[in-house]
């Protein structure tokens, strides 16, 4: 094999313009409506070089698509969206889109428009569903925290291996040579053997005379670890996605449960410190919060027992109970006990006054 045999020297630029071995044919795709001057860029194979696909370099990021896709969008003016009521606003913004082409694979959606959130998710439905299998894999890589530089790098190589032909292969020219030894040498690489090793098995390779047999075989081997790799590298974040959400959703679970907690302990402590014994006056101020509570706080009522018999918990029965308390029986000062139960929900529900 001529000159040493490394992951930067696949093929040069030149070698790759004389054996023809370019970016395979791409059909071009309609333009939605408002889209027509702008560019697809989540996968930029040109100027794709073996240094790029082989070596250190860093490619180029691919994780502008989603700024330039919305950039400069502009919501088409309906007279419809002024004729109508707040209540119907959204709805007929979305109509009035529907008419300059936008949203005709949502119908159903759109009848059910009525917030800025319902609007908003219908347009990224919307450009989600002018995306290629490519874009939208590169699109969820991105929104799963897969690095630019990694995404691209991926894309770029698998779509570069896919354009190398069996004609590229057997083309017995200095560049084809070098094409065979290169994806021979790398596949046994990629398959975890020494540099050394590599060599070895390369040169027998020729000095066998199935170097194009084997380069082939090394093409699809290597496309098939590449893909793996990538295969493995988007669902490994997707996974790590999954788990961060579900985490944030235990984290938000455990401030919900420890709010609800602070909002059950700060009611019940407007009321159990009166527990105990209390003067006619202290139980009427108690009575006095009791009914201000049912009044504004119709999730939380209390209902009062006084000697065995329930007053509810309106404050035309409550109130009632006030003129039946004594400060005095006779020449004696008169106590009532004051006591308060909990419902399953750990929520004052009854105060007994005995």
């Amino acid at each position: 094999m001529d000159g040493e045999l490394n992951l930067d020297n696949l093929l040069s630029d030149e070698q790759i313009a004389e054996l023809g071995l370019g970016e395979p044919e791409v059909p071009e795709q309609e333009t939605p409506p408002g889209n027509e001057n702008k560019e697809n860029e989540f996968v930029d194979t040109e100027g794709l070089t073996a240094s790029d696909l082989f070596g250190s370099e860093e490619p180029e990021s691919v994780g502008d698509e989603d700024n330039e896709n919305t950039e400069n969008k502009k919501e088409p003016k309906s007279t419809k969206a002024k004729e109508t009521s707040p209540d119907n606003l959204y709805s007929s913004i979305a109509e009035a889109m529907v008419d300059e082409g936008f949203f005709s694979d949502f119908q159903d959606e759109v009848k059910e428009c009525k917030s800025a959130a319902d609007l908003i998710e219908l347009v990224k439905k919307q450009a989600q569903s002018q995306l290629d299998e490519t874009q939208k894999r590169v699109n969820e890589a991105l929104e799963n925290g897969v690095q630019p530089s990694e995404i691209s790098k991926a894309e770029r190589t698998l779509k570069y291996l896919k354009s190398i032909t069996n004609e590229h292969i057997n083309d017995d020219s200095d560049n084809g040579v070098h094409l065979r030894e290169q994806l021979i040498y790398n596949d046994y690489l990629s398959k975890g053997f020494s540099d050394k090793k590599a060599r070895e098995l390369t040169k027998r390779a020729f000095d066998a005379e199935t170097d194009k047999e084997d380069a082939q075989e090394a093409l699809e081997s290597y496309k098939n670890t590449v893909q793996g790799n990538y295969d493995k590298l988007l669902n490994d974040a997707r996974e790590a996605k999954k788990k961060l959400e579900e985490e944030r959703r235990k984290q938000e679970e455990l401030r919900e449960e420890a709010k609800k907690e602070q909002e059950k302990k700060s009611f019940n402590n407007k009321f159990s410190f009166k527990a105990g014994t209390s003067s006619k006056s202290s139980v009427s101020w108690t009575l006095d919060d009791v009914m201000t509570n049912n009044k504004t706080n119709k999730e939380h009522l209390i209902e009062v027992i006084y000697k065995d018999k329930s007053y509810g918990t309106t404050y035309d029965e409550i109130i009632k109970i006030k003129s039946l308390l004594k400060d005095f029986e006779g020449y004696n000062l008169v106590y009532y006990e004051v006591s308060f139960e909990y419902n399953d929900d750990g929520y004052i529900y009854k105060m007994i006054i005995k």
